[in-house]
């Protein structure tokens, strides 16, 4: 049996050998991978060029296994006996391995989002019932506070949520699981605070396998860990997370542990969920607005963007290793530390959703329903949208794809006064009768872009509404036109036409 003496040799071995076995063995999965059809095609939301084999759970989950048992074998069959039965592994064995199946079958066959909540449940019931629960928990200044009935739900919602923002966030090469080993990493030094060795030696193996597989997952990626691997990594370290933040007496557990763990994939989730909210998207709709997103869009290459949110995970890690050994005020200062940078990580992203909301809030939020806030985003998201258009050609695409984004539109229409300019001549998208008619009404000194909206339009309808805005393009003098699109917004100008002005004055700009 393994004793405290062998404990340092135990986790670094642990780590080691889980990093190795997984980067051997990680391309001979690729080829199994290829084999059973387990391939991700690009396209979509998708940023990468080429199809790419999605396993890679399975790799990481041979390592995660082989590492201590061929560590623990150099010092006896008693070892890996010992290691197994050693805080409750044996328990969590069945269920993770139930979950890393699941995936494996989206992987290769799809599986809907019900299927895998079901079964993600199912698994989480098991561990409840070997003491894997949120029953008992320490609040800083409070203290202990005891959940009664709410444990059992809490609990559900803590495993499923946690397992599939881990899922959420593997959206570029190697951010999953960079995400993953610092957290991984936290759970460690909390255990190893809490003298929990099982659960140090678990979560060291699974971050050492996460490591072996980044060599070949890292931008660009020969292998993606696919369901199988998001969904085995955030149902193991939301259950590590919930045993290394219990007290050495096991009676209680300190609730702000296991969240500074797993505060960045939370974050994402709750972020996304409250976008799609405000904005009126489907929950799980799919979209390119994802932190990981926004950063590759402002500039950042997917290696740099990658560094920085782990980077972030990590500061949350050392946060939840601190707090354990701090008192109530330590605890308490770090917490508001973490919400600050949150909160100032929001602002210089610079979610349309939330700085429309933060507008709402100046004004003292009028009375208006969830459609119209989402009529606003709509406009903001188009005002956004015309940034960075280098041509025309590029800006005129741009416009078309905004007019079909916003509800209730019937046409646009962008109109420059002379003088006259063959590379602002008038132009309309598609064959919607209006533009034709309203190009044809045009004075022959004033060029236009209209673009028809996706809403019909009928000259006989109560609900038409024109809007016109003055646009002014350097020396040119002009007008933005909208027809039916709802209720008028007194922020149009701020949402559209300035960013649409300046789009115009640097794409007219003359070549210095």
């Amino acid at each position: 049996m393994t004793g405290p003496r062998d404990a340092p040799g135990l986790l670094a071995g642990a780590f080691l050998f889980s990093a190795l076995v997984s980067y051997l063995v990680t391309p001979v999965v690729a080829r199994i991978a290829l084999a059973v059809g387990a391939i991700d095609q690009p396209g979509g939301r998708r940023v990468h060029a080429r199809p790419v084999p999605r396993l890679g759970g399975l790799a990481v989950l041979i390592g995660l296994l082989a590492g201590p048992i061929v560590w623990n074998l150099g010092h006896g069959w008693d070892a890996v006996v010992g290691l197994g039965a050693h805080d409750g592994l044996q328990a969590f064995l069945l269920p993770m391995l139930a979950v890393f199946l699941v995936g494996v079958t989206d992987d290769i066959r799809g599986l809907g989002a019900a299927p895998r909540v079901v079964a993600e449940a199912a698994a989480a019931s098991v561990l409840i019932q070997a003491g894997y629960v949120i029953d008992d928990v320490t609040l800083p200044y409070v203290g202990p506070v005891s959940l009664g009935l709410l444990a059992y739900p809490i609990t559900l919602l803590w495993f499923v949520g946690v397992t599939n923002a881990f899922n959420l966030i593997d959206g570029l090469d190697g951010l999953l699981g960079s995400v993953a080993i610092t957290a991984l990493l936290g759970c460690a030094a909390v255990a190893v605070l809490g003298d929990r060795l099982g659960s140090s030696t678990l979560a060291l193996a699974l971050a050492g396998s996460l490591l072996g597989f980044l060599r070949w997952n890292w931008h660009p990626a020969r292998i993606f860990l696919g369901d199988s691997g998001s969904l085995l990594v955030g149902f193991t370290i939301a259950a590590l997370s919930l045993k290394v933040a219990r007290n050495p007496a096991g009676d209680t557990l300190s609730a702000h542990v296991p969240v500074l763990l797993c505060l960045l994939p939370i974050c994402e989730t709750l972020l996304t969920l409250a976008r799609r909210h405000v904005s009126g998207q489907a929950y799980f709709a799919g979209d390119r607005s994802h932190i990981h997103h926004v950063l590759v869009n402002r500039g950042l290459s997917v290696p740099r963007a990658v560094a920085t949110l782990a980077g972030t995970s990590a500061l949350f890690s050392l946060a939840a290793g601190l707090s354990r050994s701090w008192r109530n005020e330590g605890v308490l200062l770090l917490i508001g530390l973490t919400l600050l940078a949150a909160f100032l990580g929001l602002r210089w992203l610079g979610y349309v959703e939330l700085r429309v909301l933060a507008g709402r809030l100046r004004a003292g939020l009028p009375r208006r329903g969830r459609s119209a806030i989402s009529g606003e985003i709509a406009l903001a998201r188009a005002g956004e949208a015309f940034a960075g258009a280098r041509t025309l050609e590029e800006l005129r695409a741009r416009l078309e794809a905004s007019a079909r984004a916003m509800e209730g539109l019937a046409f646009l229409s962008v109109e420059l006064d002379g003088p006259a300019d063959p590379a602002l001549a008038s132009w309309s998208s598609g064959t919607h009768p209006l533009a034709t008619a309203y190009l044809a009404a045009l004075p022959p000194d004033r060029v236009a872009w209209v673009v028809a909206g996706a809403a019909p339009w009928d000259p006989g309808t109560s609900s038409v509404w024109r809007r016109v805005e003055p646009l002014a393009v350097g020396e040119r003098r002009g007008r933005l036109v909208l027809e039916r699109c709802g209720e008028a917004d007194p922020r149009l100008g701020e949402y559209l036409v300035a960013p649409l002005s300046e789009a115009l004055a640097a794409v007219l700009a003359p070549p210095s």
